[in-house]
C-alpha cells in the first residue's frame, strides 16, 4: 500500500466520519478523495507548489492554525488571526484553494480542480477552560482538534510530559461537546494514558494524524501497539447521529442557525431523544428539508431533545432477550413491519423470521443488553439486518422491507466494536417490562411459517410529553 492510499484508507475515513453532511458532488476522479492529515500549506507557498500539490493527487490538506507553543490569552489572539489570515489568502487564490468544513466541500473542490484546506489546532491552549470557544471555532470552520502538544495542558498531558497523567475532567467536556458539534478528536502530541483514555472517551472516530509505532522504533512521540489496536478497535468510521438541542417553534428561525444540521449524511431521520419506539420520528430527504420538518416535529411535540441520524439500510428486527441473575436467554429473531411514509409507524411483524444473519442478530441483543448493568426480565433490542454487506447493526428498526431505516449505528458483529453504556442510550434497548401488556394491544395471527401479528392499537404519532426514561418501552408482546 502507498502513501496515498493509506491516507485516504486511514485518515480520510476517519475525517469523512466527522464531516459527513450533504450529499457531495460526484467527481470526475475515481476512488475516494485522498486527504493528508498532516501536510500543512502554508502562506507563503507559492501557487506552483498547489499545483504540484494538485498534481500528486491530493485533494485536501489540514492546515494549523497558530503555534502550538503558544499559551494563554496569547494563543486564542493567535489562532484567530490565523484563520483571519488564511481565509483571505484563500479568497485571494479561489481558482486554487478552497476552504473545506464538509466532505461535500472537498468533493467540490476536487471537481473543480482545487485543494480543499481543512483547518485544525494541534493545541487545546487557545480553548484555555472555556467550552464556548470550541463553538465558535467551528462556527469559524474548524473541523480538526488535537487535544495536548508535548506538555500538560487543561485537557490532559502530552507525551514529554512528566509522571503519568491521563484525561482531565476538563478533557472529558471538551471531548464531548466536539462529539456533540462536529470537530474531530485528534490524539497526537499526547502520552498514552491520554491517548487511550481520550478513544476510549470519545463517541466518534478518533486519530493520531502524525505518529509511528514504537516498537519499531523507541521514542516518545512514537504510539504503543496496544493503543494502536486500541485505535483500530474504537476508530471505524460510523454513520454518526448527532444529538441537538433544539428551539421552540416560535423561535425556530432565529435559532436553527446554531443546529449542526449538515452533521450527517443525507436523507437523515429526525427523532425525540427519549421516546418509545417510532414515535414522532421524521425523514429528512435533504438538508435543504431540514427547516421545514423541524417546524413540524416542534409542532407536533418532538421536544427539545432530539436526534439527527443518518440513513442505515437494512431490514428492521427485533430480539427480546430473558435476562436472569446468571443466564441470558436470546428469543427467536422477529422481522418488525414500519410505515414508508416518511413517519415509520409501526405496523407489525412476524416470527420467527428466517435470515442468515438470525445467530448474529441473537449474538448482538445479548451483548447489548448485557452492556446496560442491573436489567432483569424482558428485554427488547431493535436490530438492522444487512444481506448484502453481511452484519447487524443495534438500533431502533423504524423502517419498512428495504426501506433505510433511521438508526445511525452501523457496527457489525464481523468488525471491531466498542460499547459502552453511555452509547446503549443511543440504542433503544428496552427497559425491562414489569407488568404483562394486555393482549388487546396485540392482534395475533397464525400462519405456516410462524405467528403473525399486527398493531392493534398504533403508537401515536405525538410522544407522550411524561416519557423521559433513558431507555424506551417495548412496543408489544407475544
Amino acid at each position: 500500500m502507498n502513501r496515498r492510499q493509506f491516507m485516504a484508507a486511514v485518515s480520510g475515513s476517519a475525517l469523512s466520519s466527522t464531516l459527513s453532511s450533504m450529499t457531495p458532488i460526484r467527481s470526475a476522479e475515481p476512488g475516494p478523495p485522498v486527504l493528508d492529515a498532516m501536510g500543512e500549506i502554508r502562506l507563503t507557498h507559492s501557487m506552483d507548489l498547489i499545483r504540484q500539490v494538485l498534481e500528486s493527487g491530493t485533494n485536501a490538506v489540514c492546515v494549523t492554525l497558530t503555534d502550538p507553543k503558544v499559551f494563554g490569552e496569547a494563543a486564542l489572539d493567535a489562532a484567530l488571526d490565523d484563520l483571519t489570515a488564511y481565509d483571505r489568502h484563500i479568497a485571494a487564490h479561489s481558482d486554487l484553494l478552497l476552504k473545506a468544513t464538509s466532505v461535500a466541500d472537498i468533493q467540490r473542490a476536487r471537481s473543480e480542480g482545487k485543494l480543499a484546506l481543512l483547518y485544525m489546532l494541534q493545541n487545546t491552549t487557545p480553548i484555555q477552560k472555556d467550552l464556548h470557544r470550541i463553538d465558535l471555532f467551528r462556527r469559524l470552520g474548524l473541523r480538526y482538534l488535537q487535544l495536548t502538544y508535548n506538555y500538560q495542558n487543561y485537557v490532559g498531558s502530552g507525551c514529554r510530559e512528566r509522571g503519568v497523567h491521563g484525561l482531565t475532567e476538563f478533557g472529558h467536556a471538551v471531548i464531548e461537546r466536539m462529539n456533540e458539534i462536529g470537530i474531530l478528536v485528534d490524539t497526537s502530541h499526547a502520552n498514552m494514558k491520554t491517548m487511550a483514555e481520550a478513544i476510549r472517551a470519545s463517541r466518534q472516530p478518533t486519530i493520531i494524524s502524525h505518529t509511528a509505532c514504537q516498537a519499531v522504533h523507541d521514542h516518545v512521540r512514537n504510539t504503543t501497539d496496544a493503543n494502536l489496536r486500541l485505535l483500530a478497535e474504537h476508530g471505524v468510521p460510523v454513520a454518526a447521529g448527532v444529538p441537538l438541542k433544539l428551539p421552540s417553534a416560535e423561535t425556530l428561525a432565529a435559532g436553527i442557525g446554531t443546529l449542526p444540521l449538515d452533521a450527517v449524511a443525507y436523507p437523515a431521520v429526525l427523532k425525540p431523544r427519549f421516546g418509545a419506539g417510532s414515535q414522532c420520528t421524521y425523514l429528512i430527504r435533504h438538508v435543504s428539508d431540514a427547516p421545514g420538518t423541524l417546524e413540524q416535529a416542534l409542532q407536533e411535540g418532538i421536544g427539545e431533545r432530539a436526534l439527527l441520524e443518518t440513513y442505515v439500510p437494512g431490514q428492521p428486527a427485533s430480539v427480546a432477550v430473558l435476562i436472569g441473575e446468571n443466564h441470558v436467554v436470546p428469543l427467536p429473531v422477529c422481522r418488525q413491519i414500519l410505515s414508508d411514509d416518511g413517519r415509520f409507524r409501526y405496523l407489525g411483524g412476524s416470527v420467527p423470521f428466517e435470515s442468515p444473519l438470525a445467530l448474529q442478530a441473537q449474538e448482538m441483543a445479548v451483548r447489548a443488553a448485557g452492556l446496560v448493568p442491573g436489567l432483569r426480565g424482558y428485554v427488547g433490542v431493535d436490530l438492522i439486518l444487512d444481506e448484502h454487506a453481511p452484519g447487524v447493526s443495534v438500533g431502533a428498526s423504524e423502517a419498512r422491507d428495504s426501506t433505510p431505516v433511521p438508526r445511525s449505528w452501523t457496527r457489525t458483529l464481523n468488525a471491531p466494536k466498542r460499547w459502552s453504556t453511555r452509547g446503549c442510550a443511543g440504542w433503544s434497548i428496552r427497559r425491562p417490562i414489569r407488568t404483562p401488556i394486555p393482549a388487546r394491544l396485540c392482534g395475533l395471527k397464525s400462519a405456516g411459517a410462524g405467528p403473525r401479528f399486527k398493531s392493534a392499537n398504533p403508537v401515536p404519532a405525538r410522544p407522550p410529553k411524561v416519557h423521559r426514561h433513558p431507555f424506551n418501552i417495548m412496543r408489544f408482546a407475544t
